[in-house]
């Protein structure tokens, strides 16, 4: 029997989770209320069940919705370096890479610096590794706007990051 909506979206959220929670976090500031539109929008969209293209894109999309209804219900604020706190590796926190920790606090202050959109971005190529077309789709952009926004950004970072690195020796 082929798998059914329900199926799939438990695929995706088994694999997906922490990039959505990761997602819902960008947005609302809170990881308790981000875990909370991630199970919301799950919710909904369980109970929908409607035929869709590309699920991945289409459940990030609703989570992302949820958040943005979480916001707007509770006036909450962004929190973006918490994001990247929590969302970082646990190999990043590892004490034989102390010596990085400026590095890292550097990359956190300079995403935390970027407009939400743009961190959105981030978080959905890097942590979810999703394509640009599933990206656009969420963000409603083209693709070719998406791809140009992530070269610029990583440009940026890098160049910021190589005048941190410049600064310390």
């Amino acid at each position: 029997m082929p798998p059914g909506p329900t199926d799939t979206l438990a695929e995706v959220y088994g694999r997906y989770r922490q990039a959505l929670v990761a997602v819902a976090v960008n947005i609302v500031g809170c990881r308790h209320r981000a875990e909370d539109a991630v199970h919301d929008a799950f919710a909904r969209l369980v109970q929908s069940q409607g035929r869709v293209i590309d699920p991945v894109a289409y459940c990030f999309q609703a989570v992302r919705n949820a958040a943005l209804n979480a916001v707007r219900k509770n006036g909450v604020q962004k929190k973006a370096l918490q994001l990247y706190l929590d969302a970082r590796p646990a190999s990043m926190n590892d004490t034989s890479l102390s010596s990085r920790d400026s590095g890292v606090d550097a990359l956190a202050a300079a995403l935390e610096m970027l407009p939400p959109d743009e961190r959105e971005l981030i978080v959905l190529k890097v942590h979810a590794n999703l394509t640009y077309a599933q990206i656009g789709e969420i963000q409603g952009v083209p693709l070719k706007t998406v791809a140009t926004r992530y070269r610029r950004m990583i440009e940026e970072l890098r160049t910021k990051l190589e005048q941190v690195h410049e600064h310390e020796f």
